[in-house]
């Protein structure tokens, strides 16, 4: 991710540290683990806030579309997923053909598997 969405990140995570401390506990390790580029080097189809996400619940076999977003820009979409979710702190930083496990609040665990990114389009970034 580029250093503006990491400090972006960093000070919701640390907002959160009080009203939802396992959210904010998972994110600042996907934080500690976050390789920060400069601004047009990041690696094509890495997940960062805004893109569009492509992947696929490998237990269930559900394939969805998504936009990762900030809490602030959740709205009514059911395509929006927000940051402070358990599968957008598992998106997060992901690339095409990556996996990861997703844990939720309920203990359930699903292993969750990238199949495509659409970087964000300028407007989104505004």
């Amino acid at each position: 991710m580029n250093a503006l969405e990491f400090d972006a990140l960093n000070a919701l995570a640390n907002a959160l540290t009080c009203s939802e401390p396992e959210f904010a506990g998972l994110l600042l390790g996907e934080l500690d683990r976050a390789t920060v580029y400069s601004s047009g080097a990041l690696p094509d189809q890495t997940v960062v806030m805004n893109s569009i996400v492509e992947y696929v619940d490998e237990v269930s076999g559900r394939i969805r579309i998504v936009k990762l977003v900030f809490p602030n820009r959740l709205g009514a979409s059911t395509s929006h997923v927000s940051i402070t979710s358990p599968v957008g702190i598992a998106l997060i930083g992901l690339s095409v053909g990556d996996t990861t496990m997703c844990r939720f609040p309920n203990g359930r665990q699903r292993r969750l598997r990238v199949l495509g990114v659409t970087p964000p389009d300028e407007s989104s970034l505004a």
